[in-house]
């Protein structure tokens, strides 16, 4: 048997109560072909990047599950034919050499700063904390000249007000949904 990650998408229109029979129907389409070992996180209710059947946010789920291929390929079918859900992916999971990392929403990859918060780090980061020392050359001086800026002036028509991310979303909203009455 092999182990599977199953991620879905409800649409956020839906209350709570309203979603729970759709996941419980989602998990009995997975244990009725074939999957064992039933395992269900939920992540968030967020907004989409894309509008999908006109529906702008959705209820995030991931599923961790083990079957037989054969068996996940009639899965698949089944749940790309559920008209409750907006999206599902089935993938390959090896629990062995990939560790669950929980996705903070909302932040961007910079280098040198870790990105997923209150995880256990990868198996690269663990493969680098192995290897033993390492001998590095002293770097040779280098003289730095620091040269003053000179500050340029700015009017005051130059500077805006800083808008946030709440405000850009709500505008964004009000301009998309402009956009889809007219359609």
């Amino acid at each position: 048997m092999q182990n599977y990650e199953l991620l879905f998408v409800v649409p956020g229109t839906m209350s709570e109560d309203e979603v729970s029979p759709i996941v419980e129907k989602v998990k009995k389409a997975v244990l009725d072909n074939a999957g064992v070992n039933w395992g269900l996180e939920t992540m968030e209710k967020r907004r989409l990047a894309y509008p999908m059947k006109h529906i702008r946010y959705g209820y995030f789920y991931l599923a961790f599950f083990q079957a037989e291929a054969e068996a996940v390929v009639k899965m698949r079918n089944e749940l790309r034919l559920m008209p409750e859900t907006l999206r599902a992916l089935v993938t390959k999971f090896d629990p062995e050499k990939q560790k669950i990392r929980r996705i903070e929403f909302g932040t961007t990859p910079t280098p040198g700063i870790e990105v997923v918060k209150n995880t256990v780090e990868t198996l690269a980061m663990e493969a680098a904390a192995n290897v033993g020392p390492t001998v590095v050359a002293a770097p040779e001086a280098v003289e730095r000249i620091v040269e003053p800026v000179q500050e340029e002036k700015v009017s005051a028509k130059k500077i805006k007000k800083p808008m946030d991310l709440a405000e850009i979303d709500k505008k964004l909203d009000e301009i998309l949904d402009l956009d889809l009455t007219n359609v």
